[in-house]
């Protein structure tokens, strides 16, 4: 994990975790605040409760919709929960307009083409 986090986080980021093994190595980059939940819910304003809150809502996702999440996608999974929670009080006819809209409005995806058939050399 560590050796992703250059990629998705910035210089001056702040993490905020449980006592998990790899926070150290993570405090040792990044400014970082942890919750030890065997003694305590939460620290003052320091709480674990959003991120525990959007895994939660993940896993109702992977229920209800897509049955499995595999690794590799889980990011566009991730992705695809936080648009559809974003969108969920709009109708179904205004999310589907966006969606043809945006799809319209770009070039076919070398990342996706293929994805069905499992090709590897999609690209």
């Amino acid at each position: 994990m560590p050796d992703m986090l250059p990629d998705i986080l910035e210089e001056d980021a702040m993490v905020i975790s449980d006592s998990f093994s790899g926070s150290a190595k993570i405090a040792a980059r990044y400014q970082a605040f942890r919750v030890n939940h065997s003694k305590q819910y939460a620290d003052g304003w320091i709480s674990t409760n959003h991120a525990e809150s959007f895994f939660s809502r993940l896993r109702r996702f992977e229920l209800g919709t897509h049955h499995k999440i595999a690794g590799p996608y889980t990011l566009y999974y991730a992705n695809d929960a936080c648009w559809r929670e974003d969108h969920r009080r709009n109708s179904n006819g205004e999310k589907y307009a966006q969606v043809l809209t945006l799809a319209g409005r770009y070039p076919v995806s070398r990342l996706w083409k293929g994805y069905w058939q499992r090709r590897k050399d999609a690209a």
